[in-house]
């Protein structure tokens, strides 16, 4: 087990570290070399160690249901470990355990935030802060590419338990090409939401931080008003966002190729229920 936990880490880690290339050239741009320098190194460690990994520990058995469900809860918390890296590289004046806390609250899509000042936190570890729960969103995907090769028949239930959204239907006859394509989904998304913002006039920076906390319906914000001082058109434009990302990713898949079958679904409408009759709810009292 613990050889299939290290070799589960060793290929979801590669991933966290191509995640860190943003932060990293933010951080050259902003003159913070030693930052900047640190997680090249950070970088090109992880790709080795993964390598030396992969190499040498590799699965002889398939893994049982039960099994994989403990490598994925394992895998999380070593993932969660891996992410307060870039915050104690940085110079921000946080304790182990309030940056634990950040780092898994972003994992997690939860939220939460220690930060009191987020504006005094240097802009390349905001960028960490906010792709860290932009990797949470669809995260277990991840996971799930690596995993079901192992699980065989048992990973059909690891990705109906796992997969974002309550409806976790293969859109194609494999796993993991359905994983991938999620994962377009999702990363086409985010891109379009960053251009919609910054043509609002946003910043790049900003447009690209908000888009990656939106999707994946976490919330993190670089600015201490959060989105309150935005432009309305910016603050539509994350409306409309924050709805398509409380939809499942499969559906919006879907829909692609039929409309139809959206405007069908009765999850879909029963989720547009749910919005509609809360806004009638509290715009009354916004108006008071």
């Amino acid at each position: 087990m613990l050889k299939i936990i290290i070799f589960i880490s060793s290929a979801v880690y590669p991933v966290l570290a191509a995640s860190l290339i943003p932060t990293m050239l933010y951080g050259f741009y902003e003159k913070d070399y030693f930052y900047a320098n640190s997680l090249v190194i950070l970088l090109v460690s992880t790709l080795v160690f993964s390598f030396l990994i992969r190499k040498n520990i590799l699965p002889t058995r398939k893994l049982t249901t039960i099994q994989g469900f403990g490598a994925v809860g394992i895998s999380w918390i070593l993932i969660s470990a891996y992410g307060t890296i870039p915050y104690l590289l940085s110079n921000i004046n946080l304790s182990f355990i309030d940056i634990l806390f950040e780092t898994i609250s972003g994992f997690t899509t939860t939220g939460s935030s220690i930060l009191s000042d987020i504006e005094s936190v240097s802009a390349s570890l905001l960028i960490w802060r906010s792709t860290t729960q932009w990797l949470g969103g669809m995260g277990i995907v991840v996971l799930t590419i690596t995993v079901l090769p192992l699980l065989g028949s048992g990973g059909i239930n690891l990705f109906k338990a796992e997969s974002p959204g309550p409806t976790a239907d293969r859109l194609t006859p494999r796993f993991q090409d359905t994983a991938k394509l999620l994962w377009v989904v999702y990363s086409g998304l985010t891109l379009l939401e960053t251009v919609m913002l910054y043509f609002s006039g946003l910043s790049f920076y900003s447009a690209l931080n908000h888009s990656l906390t939106t999707l994946s319906t976490g919330g993190f914000s670089v600015l201490n008003s959060s989105v309150s001082e935005m432009a309305q058109s910016a603050k539509w434009i994350i409306i409309l966002f924050m709805f398509i990302a409380g939809i499942s990713f499969t559906l919006i898949f879907k829909s692609f190729k039929s409309f139809k079958s959206l405007i069908e679904s009765t999850e879909f409408k029963f989720y547009l229920f749910i919005v509609i009759s809360s806004s009638l709810i509290f715009i009354p009292k916004t108006l008071s």
